[in-house]
């Protein structure tokens, strides 16, 4: 053993460009200690064609669709992302990437089938079991369901809620679960086992019965009612009925859905006559029943307004892969990451979480990425900013292209940035013909 003679040095490598393909991704994290992390810049011959085309590229991602273990696509999402696939080397005739053993990577926008749910757990009652699991990225297509299935082959689904009750088990014999999700693409692998449990008897229970609903606003010939939640009785609220009285007419809102919608919904097609006279009832449904009515709650005038609808639900934010770069520094210990070259991942997104202003420098600049910053340090005029090579915008320029071809006319317009050393680096390049 020599443990005592071992001690802590800087490595330091020549630069090279760093590829990533099917799940590679650079995970930058503070929460636990102080890091340095610093690239050397690539340099290469200028005048060597095979190698060229990498000068100054520290990190690329491997693109196009992967149609099978050797062939790379093109990846087209119509109206989203258009992106060549990836080939090798450089001069008159690149290599194809596929058959250099290079994997299209995962982490792009292109709508696909979503990940594994994870952390699957089940708490055991009298012939069944509450499951609940972590939800998957989407895969930049919303998941719309889950299944969960025991190992005994019973099964419960929900719409987008992240726990279900399997019912139909069997007491005092084990028995484990497995999730899978579902978004307009297909279904997700299936998840990792859950840890066995046994049910045991302990009961479970419709809800309580929930106070009286309060009614909101009420209009000419509707009323928007509102209420809390009972407790559950152990198994997750599915949904819950409003009645009104007299005349029985009912709004319901479905909890089984996400983003989980607030307890309010519109009762409507009252009669205008008997409005300030309507009383309301609300019931919570599990999937062991029915609670008991509440009582009913006060009644306020209507105001003769012309009722209008509820506020439009409020659209979730983008989801989908994790960034295939992902500086995740809001721990803290301090962080240094210095990446000189340029950073070129159209499939795969560049993230930087850094709201204690670490030293985050990306000194060649962004090329063709999503880019998501969360940042403490201020620049003129902006709330946040992070060091990615040139910024001035007077070095960002669009530029209209125009060439004619069998007497048609074509125009493109790239988004072209100049670099340190003054040449010049297409972003993006979207081709136009007059008659398309």
């Amino acid at each position: 053993r020599h443990d005592r003679y071992i001690e802590r040095r800087r490595l330091c490598f020549v630069g090279s460009t760093w590829i990533f393909g099917d799940r590679g991704r650079l995970v930058v994290d503070n929460s636990d200690d102080d890091l340095s992390l610093r690239f050397n810049r690539r340099l290469v011959d200028k005048t060597d064609e095979a190698q060229s085309p990498s000068l100054d590229v520290s990190i690329v991602s491997v693109n196009g669709v992967q149609v099978s273990d050797t062939t790379l696509a093109d990846l087209l999402v119509p109206g989203d992302v258009q992106v060549p696939r990836s080939l090798v080397g450089g001069g008159d005739t690149p290599d194809e990437a596929g058959p250099q053993g290079y994997a299209a990577s995962v982490f792009t926008p292109e709508p696909r089938e979503p990940e594994a749910p994870s952390d699957v757990s089940a708490a055991a009652y009298d012939e069944a079991a509450l499951v609940s699991w972590a939800a998957p990225y989407d895969n930049n297509s919303a998941i719309t369901g889950y299944t969960a299935t025991a190992s005994t082959g019973e099964t419960c689904t929900t719409s987008g809620v992240t726990e279900c009750l399997v019912t139909g088990l069997d007491d005092d014999d084990p028995v484990t679960f497995t999730v899978v999700a579902t978004n307009a693409i297909g279904d997700s692998p299936t998840s990792a086992p859950s840890t066995e449990v046994t049910p045991d008897g302990s009961t479970l229970s419709a809800p309580d019965t929930p106070a009286p609903p309060q009614i909101e606003q009420a209009f000419e010939a509707a009323l928007r009612v509102s209420w809390t939640a009972p407790d559950t009785g152990g198994a997750p609220i599915e949904s819950y009925t409003v009645t009104a009285a007299p005349g029985g007419a009912t709004c319901s809102v479905d909890m089984t859905v996400v983003p989980a919608p607030d307890l309010v919904c519109d009762i409507t097609g009252l009669n205008p006559a008997f409005t300030p006279g309507y009383e309301m009832s609300v019931v919570a449904t599990n999937a062991v029943g029915d609670s008991a009515p509440s009582g009913f709650g006060p009644v306020t005038p209507a105001v003769g307004d012309v009722h209008s609808s509820l506020p439009p639900p409020v659209e979730p934010g983008l989801s989908g892969a994790p960034p295939l770069i992902d500086f995740q520094l809001a721990g803290a210990g301090s962080a240094v990451v210095d990446i000189p070259g340029y950073v070129s991942t159209p499939q795969g997104g560049f993230r930087s979480d850094n709201p204690n202003a670490e030293d985050v420098t990306v000194g060649g600049g962004v090329l063709a990425a999503d880019f998501d910053v969360v940042d403490s340090r201020g620049t003129a005029g902006t709330p946040g900013s992070v060091d990615i090579g040139l910024i001035n915008k007077e070095l960002l320029r669009r530029y209209l292209l125009v060439s004619r071809i069998d007497g048609n006319i074509e125009r493109s317009q790239a988004v072209v940035q100049v670099n340190e050393v003054g040449s010049y680096a297409v972003n993006s390049w979207v081709v136009q013909s007059d008659d398309s």
